[in-house]
C-alpha cells in the first residue's frame, strides 16, 4: 500500500504534536494519533512505524560537566572578549560623541540660519498686507469716484435731454410766433390797402 505524502505529513505533524505534549516521555499511541490525524488505521500503522525509526536514529544530546581546566581556560578567554568588546564599545562611544556634538553644532547654526530667514519673511509678508490693504483702499476710493462721476454723467445727460427738449418747444413757439407775425403783416397789408391813401 502506497503512502500519499500528504497523508504522510499529516500522520507525522499529529505524532509530533502528542509526543511534545507529553513531554517526550513516551512514543504516542497509534490509535491517539491516527484520531488526530483523521486519517485509516493502515495508513497511521505503515505512517507510524516510519516516524518511530525516526525518532530512534535522532541523536539525544548527553549532558557532560564541563572540565575545570576547560572552564578556567574559558573563563580567561570570555575575560579577554569581555575587555576588547569594552574597549571598542567604549571607542564607538567616543566616536559617536564626537559625531553628535559636530552635529549639534551644525544643527544650532542651521536653527540660526532658518529662524533669520523665518523672521525675514515674516516682514516680507507684513509689507506685502500692508501694500495689499492700500492697494485695496485706493480700489474703493477709485470705485468711489468713478461712481460719483457715473452719477455725474447720468445727471448731466437728463439735463441735457430736459435742455434739449425745452430748446425743442422753443424752437416751436418761435415757428408758431414767425407764422402769427406774418399773418399780422399780412393782415396789416391788407388792411393798408383797402383803406386807401389818407
Amino acid at each position: 500500500m502506497s503512502l500519499p505524502a500528504e497523508i504522510r505529513d499529516r500522520i507525522f505533524r499529529a505524532a509530533d504534536d502528542l509526543y511534545k505534549q507529553s513531554g517526550k516521555g513516551s512514543f504516542p499511541r497509534v490509535e491517539d494519533v491516527r484520531e488526530a490525524a483523521s486519517v485509516s488505521m493502515g495508513y497511521c500503522v505503515k505512517a507510524m512505524q516510519d516516524w518511530r525509526l525516526l525518532q530512534k536514529a535522532r541523536a539525544e544530546p548527553v549532558a557532560v560537566q564541563v572540565p575545570t581546566a576547560v572552564q578556567s581556560m574559558s573563563d580567561e578567554v570570555v575575560a579577554q572578549i569581555w575587555n576588547q568588546a569594552q574597549e571598542l564599545a567604549n571607542s564607538s562611544l567616543r566616536a559617536a560623541e564626537a559625531a553628535w556634538e559636530g552635529e549639534r553644532v551644525e544643527l544650532e547654526v542651521m536653527s540660526s540660519e532658518i529662524a533669520s530667514a523665518y523672521e525675514s519673511q515674516a516682514v516680507q509678508l507684513e509689507e506685502a498686507l500692508a501694500s495689499l490693504a492700500s492697494a485695496k483702499d485706493s480700489a474703493k476710493t477709485q470705485d468711489q469716484v468713478l461712481e460719483e462721476l457715473g452719477v455725474a454723467v447720468a445727471t448731466a445727460e437728463g439735463l441735457a435731454a430736459r435742455a434739449e427738449q425745452k430748446a425743442a418747444e422753443s424752437d416751436r413757439l418761435a415757428r408758431e410766433l414767425r407764422v402769427e407775425l406774418d399773418r399780422a403783416h399780412a393782415n396789416a397789408d391788407r388792411l393798408r390797402a383797402y383803406s386807401g391813401p389818407s
